[in-house]
């Protein structure tokens, strides 16, 4: 076992966290292997950039397990889904000091779809998401965890700016398709 708790980026973007990095081919007793670099097959697959050689990527067992439950019971794995688009931005510091902010950078919503948990929330375009449940969201990453650790049809608290006031707001995720 080379390092715990790694993260890797899925091939649709979306961050997989506390994953076991290793140099063993098979993790059998970990986990399931996600993911190997090993040699020119995939320095072609990458554009001629190989990101590690003879290293894979495993998840942890208690994960696996939990997945696998949810595609036994559900034929599918639940994700919750809040219907925005977001970036990452900067806060400016008088704002992050006035309101008391965990981090100096929070996620601006960029769209709200019609009819999405968001919209019926009263999020808006341009609103700076900070928190979620009082854990704090200062990357897209931050909230992509954020969202997985959610369910779907639970409530949900939100902190965000908008302007320079922090309104307390409550959503409930639907589910992502």
């Amino acid at each position: 076992m080379s390092a715990l708790g790694r993260s890797l980026r899925a091939r649709t973007g979306r961050l997989i966290d506390n994953v076991v990095q290793t140099d063993a081919a098979s993790t059998r007793a970990l986990g399931r292997t996600a993911r190997r670099f090993r040699g020119p097959r995939d320095r072609r697959e990458h554009g001629g950039h190989l990101p590690g050689q003879g290293i894979c990527f495993a998840i942890p067992i208690h994960t696996a397990e939990l997945v696998a439950g949810q595609l036994i019971k559900e034929g599918r794995v639940r994700r919750a889904r809040l219907g925005i688009g977001v970036e990452a931005v900067p806060i400016p510091r008088a704002l992050v000091r006035h309101h008391r902010l965990a981090a100096s950078s929070g996620v601006r919503l960029t769209t709200v779809e019609p009819g999405s948990p968001a919209a019926r929330a009263g999020l808006l375009p341009r609103d700076v998401l900070v928190a979620v449940d009082s854990e704090p969201v200062a990357s897209v990453d931050d909230l992509q965890r954020r969202l997985s650790e959610a369910r779907a049809g639970a409530e949900l608290r939100l902190r965000v700016l908008r302007l320079v006031e922090a309104l307390e707001l409550t959503a409930i995720p639907d589910e992502q398709p």
